[in-house]
């Protein structure tokens, strides 16, 4: 008894947060941008009183051509236009180290490193920068913890996304940066940048007949302690309240459970789960905003090469922010799901968006119902040697809000409808 409250407590006190997919499968980022490093992170953990260390590799090279309504944007300045065909390069860096004690106890951490974003190659401004940073303590029969900057439960169970069509992710690859930021279409599943990157704790359970179960909590929206000064203010991460009040959330937590089993020749996963958050106060009026309050759910299966997914999030919550929900404003629908097809080393689909969320706010009188979002996505990719793929991605994207200028902000007749269109082929190295 006695071994077991130590282990318990050091386990609680000690915590930790693998980053990419660590033996309990929690991924820092969508997985498609770190397919190599969550394949060789699900391998047996090291032998008991060994330390297995790595640093693994991605190198993207992506030629593309974008068009959309904000590659010609006429104001009242004028019109102005943009470039369609660019070149990108994206690289990243995945350290980590997994260790498994004498008694069995299972330890490890992990970071995500990156080339800033929109440096592609370029020297001034290029710069390296952490993504992720976490580790790990557990048992095999108790679970792991987890602690600093991942992604929560909700996150690491998602499944029907369908980003694996292109190795690339589709609507949350590299294909959308041809695209004017305005145009791109909302990611709006609880696996961005916008949650990952922030400090939380989380718990994943061991399986039982093909169930496990997950919780996480996030005191604040902030990816390091903040101590607002000498006093607290708007601008301060960890501020609980504020004069006028701020939309941000805060004690944010998600709950969620997975079942995975095999059913014949077809493989089925099956998740769902809440996501809730509180808000940053307001110490002088009345509170605009209300909390996260949001329902999560996805399924996929597999069989003679085919999978088949689709995953649903809705409730109140801004959208792309990751934000408590104004008053008043639409609550988000967002479906994504779709087919893909693997043979051999070849694999590709269709992935395919369908979402309304609040959109962009001006104005109480502005507000006219919110954002609509429809996309698709048709890829394909090539593994033709060891660490390397070739992919090529067409994408399509729609948006619409009344009233509402989506290029330039405010409310207007102008622009309240963007179109945007993307054909990539690319390639990356992983070693």
């Amino acid at each position: 008894m006695r071994k077991f409250l130590m282990t318990a407590t050091v386990i609680a006190a000690t915590g930790l947060v693998a980053t990419n997919a660590l033996a309990q499968g929690i991924p820092s980022v969508p997985v498609t941008t770190d397919s190599f490093s969550a394949g060789r992170a699900n391998s047996a953990p090291p032998a008991p009183g060994t330390v297995t260390v790595t640093l693994r590799t991605q190198l993207w090279s992506d030629i593309g051509y974008g068009s959309d309504s904000g590659s010609r944007n006429t104001t009242a300045a004028g019109t102005s236009k943009s470039q369609g065909f660019q070149v990108q390069e994206y690289l990243r860096l995945y350290p980590r180290m997994d260790g498994v004690a004498a008694n069995g106890l299972q330890y490890g951490a992990a970071a995500q490193i990156r080339q800033n974003s929109g440096a592609n190659g370029g020297t001034a401004g290029n710069t390296l920068f952490v993504r992720n940073a976490a580790s790990y303590i557990g048992l095999p029969t108790v679970g792991k913890l987890y602690v600093g900057q991942a992604s929560g439960a909700l996150a690491a169970f998602m499944v029907g996304t369908l980003e694996g069509i292109d190795v690339n992710g589709g609507w949350n690859g590299d294909a959308p940066d041809f695209l004017n930021g305005n145009t791109q279409l909302g990611w709006l599943q609880p696996e961005d940048g916008g949650t990952y990157t922030t400090n939380k704790i989380v718990y994943i359970s061991p399986k039982f007949a093909g169930f496990d179960f997950g919780a996480s909590f996030e005191p604040s929206y902030a990816t390091a302690i903040d101590q607002c000064g000498t006093v607290a203010n708007v601008g301060c991460a960890n501020a609980s309240s504020v004069p006028g009040g701020v939309q941000t959330r805060k004690n944010t937590f998600d709950v969620g459970a997975r079942y995975t089993g095999s059913f014949g020749p077809a493989a089925l996963v099956v998740e769902g789960g809440y996501w809730g958050s509180g808000v940053v106060g307001n110490s002088t009026t009345a509170q605009a905003f209300k909390g996260i309050s949001l329902i999560d759910a996805g399924a996929q299966v597999s069989a003679y090469g085919f999978l088949v997914g689709i995953h649903y999030d809705g409730g109140t919550i801004s959208g792309n922010g990751y934000q408590p929900m104004r008053a008043g404003t639409k609550h988000e629908e967002a479906f994504i799901g779709g087919v893909q097809y693997t043979t051999g080393t070849v694999t590709g689909g269709v992935q395919l968006i369908s979402q309304v969320s609040a959109g962009n706010f001006v104005s109480a009188a502005g507000y006219k119902g919110g954002l609509k979002e429809t996309g698709v996505a048709i890829g394909g990719a090539w593994d033709y040697a060891s660490g390397a793929s070739a992919y090529a991605t067409l994408l399509y994207g729609h948006k619409h809000q009344n009233n509402i200028d989506l290029l330039n902000g405010g409310n207007s007749a102008l622009h309240n409808s963007t179109d945007a269109r993307v054909v990539a082929i690319g390639n990356v190295f992983r070693w």
